[in-house]
C-alpha cells in the first residue's frame, strides 16, 4: 500500500469502507501489505522501473509514510528465515506443478 500513488484512495476504502462515495458491502474483508522502510542508497529522485543505457532494469520503490488513521491497523509479523522461505516457495510451486517442483528442489 505504501509504494503506490493511490494511498489516499486506499485509506478511504480501508477506513471509511467507501469507494467513490459508495458504501462497500459489510461482507467484504480487506487485506493490504506494506513495504518496510529502508535507507535508500544513490539517487533519491529515482523511483519506479528505471531502464539504464544497457537495458538493465533497476527496480526501485519509494515508500510513502502511512496516514495516522491506518497505523492502528498495521501489524508487523517480522521476516521468515531463508530456510522457511524456501519451504514456503516449494509448497506454493508443489501445489500446481508437483512433478516439476520435486525435480527443482530435490
Amino acid at each position: 500500500m505504501n509504494t503506490c500513488l493511490s494511498l489516499s484512495l486506499l485509506t478511504e476504502i480501508f477506513i471509511n469502507k467507501t469507494y467513490n462515495e459508495n458504501k462497500l458491502s459489510d461482507n467484504i474483508r480487506l487485506i493490504g501489505t506494506c513495504n518496510p522502510y529502508r535507507r535508500r542508497k544513490g539517487n533519491k529522485e529515482k523511483c519506479g522501473i528505471n531502464i539504464s543505457k544497457n537495458n538493465d532494469k533497476e527496480l526501485v520503490y519509494l515508500v510513502q509514510p502511512l496516514p495516522q488513521s491506518l497505523l492502528y491497523y498495521v501489524f508487523s509479523f517480522g521476516r521468515i528465515d531463508d530456510k522457511d522461505e524456501k519451504k514456503n516457495i516449494y509448497s506454493i510451486i508443489a501445489g500446481g506443478f508437483s512433478n516439476l517442483a520435486f525435480q527443482i528442489w530435490h
